[in-house]
């Protein structure tokens, strides 16, 4: 019943953001997610564990298409759209709303903005795949410049389910690391 309820009132409360970036190598990534025949089982509801700015928190997921929304105990809000983090929402030491982009097909670059304002843009390097020794993979972005550079990354097991995400949120902080509980 507190389950249920719960869900309900996070379901009532917060919503996913979209984005719009096409490339051949986020087409191929897509493409494997969208082989899944279940989509409840790309994150599923259900208990993480949030790592970020020296806390632990407990995070709440709930599916939302072919992405999600993450909450944390201390109410940040992450909204995921199946490859990286698109808004974050309530993030400790920000003042704002935090947006990233995918953007310019030909030439990817992760761009960064609080409340509307420019705060960084990196160029990205095409997507990496390695298979881990447990048969998960792992996919990396590599983004940066001469000055600042990071790289995203997500592992799925083979039934396309994710089990850790490691993302820059924000270029003054360090990364964020999900992990399913």
């Amino acid at each position: 019943m507190i389950s249920c309820m719960r869900t309900l009132i996070f379901a009532l409360l917060f919503s996913a953001s979209g984005c719009t970036f096409h490339s051949p190598q986020l087409d191929r990534v897509m493409g494997l997610f969208g082989q899944q025949q279940n989509v409840d089982d790309f994150i599923a509801d259900g208990v993480w564990e949030m790592f970020w700015n020296g806390e632990q928190l407990p995070t709440w997921s709930m599916q939302q298409g072919n992405g999600g929304t993450f909450v944390a105990e201390n109410r940040t809000e992450l909204s995921f759209n199946g490859f990286f983090f698109t808004q974050i929402k309530r993030l400790p030491g920000v003042n704002g709303v935090i947006d990233i982009n995918l953007v310019n097909p030909d030439a990817p670059a992760m761009e960064f903005r609080v409340e509307g304002n420019l705060v960084g843009s990196f160029p990205c390097q095409p997507y990496i795949t390695q298979t881990l020794a447990d048969g998960n993979t792992q996919w990396t972005l590599p983004c940066g410049d001469s000055n600042f550079s990071f790289s995203n990354r997500l592992v799925v097991t083979s039934e396309g389910r994710i089990v850790s995400l490691n993302f820059l949120l924000h270029p003054g902080f360090a990364p964020v690391t999900l992990t399913r509980r």
